[in-house]
């Protein structure tokens, strides 16, 4: 039987041009459902002009299949079926060696599309069957038979949204909606301190869909978003990479956002980082 998922990541030629050899980047973490917690990911890791594509799973105690296929373009499209296993001593398989980066281009994606199967006998052994490993963004996207009920205006472009959402996910957007303002009379929030593209990605994340980030600059855009809404889960997610990303070309920019919202570990590690290397 086993679970079928599928994980998308936007990543252009640019992008993974820019990592250093060695370096990679993730897709989201997702839950196998049904399993005991167990969670995936998928990994692109540069390799002079190519990139190599990894599968990740969390600990487990036994066997686990992992069967699909692995999808790049749009630029020059290719796709290679993979078959591989997980045990305690394996969490990470290569599913494909190497593509070319060209392969992307501008509007670049890699899709993988995996089937798990082998971890139904550990649910046999355990005395109580525990349910399901959903979590709330698994019933926000399947959430379409509720309609939106509040919008969030960026100049010209608009976001359709759920009030309960963003006050679940923000106490500023709660104190918004809950207390007599125009907000909770007309259900517009109207941002006009960051662009659209910023409150998109932050918005299509916290409703556990695919956002277009895809470079260093993105992600402060969206952890200085986070940092004025208090989306805290937003930035306990993002801000570790940026704390182990520090090198020549992402100084300037992490430093900048250090500073500007006066993060102590991290202007810390920046200011050793330029002794060290400046």
């Amino acid at each position: 039987m086993g679970f079928h998922d599928t994980a998308e990541l936007m990543v252009s030629t640019e992008t993974i041009k820019k990592l250093h050899i060695g370096v990679c980047i993730k897709s989201r973490e997702r839950f196998i459902a049904g399993s005991k917690g167990l969670r995936w990911t998928f990994h692109l890791t540069r390799i002079d002009n190519r990139f190599r594509t990894d599968l990740w799973v969390s600990s487990t105690d036994f066997v686990l299949k992992a069967v699909g296929k692995v999808e790049v373009g749009p630029a020059k499209p290719d796709h290679d079926d993979f078959n591989v296993e997980f045990d305690q001593s394996i969490s990470v398989q290569t599913i494909v060696d190497g593509y070319f980066i060209d392969r992307l281009g501008v509007n670049g994606f890699v899709k993988v599309d995996v089937t798990f199967t082998g971890y139904e006998e550990e649910l046999k052994r355990s005395q109580n069957l525990p349910l399901p490993g959903f979590t709330i963004n698994d019933f926000i996207k399947n959430s379409n038979h509720n309609s939106s009920d509040a919008r969030i205006v960026v100049g010209n472009d608009t976001l359709e949204v759920h009030r309960h959402i963003l006050c679940l996910i923000s106490p500023v957007f709660h104190a918004e909606f809950t207390h007599d303002t125009k907000e909770a009379k007309n259900g517009t929030i109207n941002i006009k301190d960051f662009d659209f593209a910023t409150v998109k990605n932050v918005i299509d994340t916290c409703y556990g869909r695919e956002c277009a980030a895809d470079s260093l600059a993105d992600y402060i855009d969206m952890l200085r978003f986070a940092d004025k809404y208090d989306i805290r889960s937003l930035t306990q997610s993002i801000e570790p990479f940026i704390n182990d990303d520090v090198t020549l070309e992402s100084f300037c920019v992490i430093t900048n956002y250090a500073w500007d919202l006066d993060k102590t570990d991290l202007k810390s590690k920046c200011a050793k980082f330029y002794k060290d290397n400046v």
